[in-house]
């Protein structure tokens, strides 16, 4: 299994509900189509400053590296910027990134 991990927070201002139906549409689109085998939306319950890392996180999992390449080739075909893809990364702000596989 590869672990997909991303933190993240929003631009001031955003709709937060409105920010995490975006992600979840996205996310949901690519595990309909098994291009992820899993995935899960958390938020930081820590107050905010009281954490290193932004205050969302996503874990998206992979089957494996077949799996892994799937949405990053259709994202790279169709633009960062464009479609569901787009739509999601418009009103992040911070965003860090980690791989992780099972041991």
């Amino acid at each position: 299994m590869i672990l997909y991990n991303v933190w993240f927070s929003f631009k001031a201002g955003s709709d937060e509900a409105v920010e995490i139906e975006k992600i979840k549409m996205f996310l949901n689109d690519l595990q309909d189509r098994a291009m992820i085998h899993e995935y899960r939306l958390l938020k930081n319950r820590a107050q905010a400053g009281k954490s290193k890392l932004p205050p969302y996180q996503m874990i998206a999992e992979f089957s494996d590296e077949n799996q892994f390449g799937l949405p990053f080739a259709e994202v790279k075909r169709i633009g960062i910027h464009s479609g569901r893809h787009g739509s999601m990364i418009e009103n992040v702000d911070e965003f860090v990134v980690e791989l992780f596989e099972d041991l």
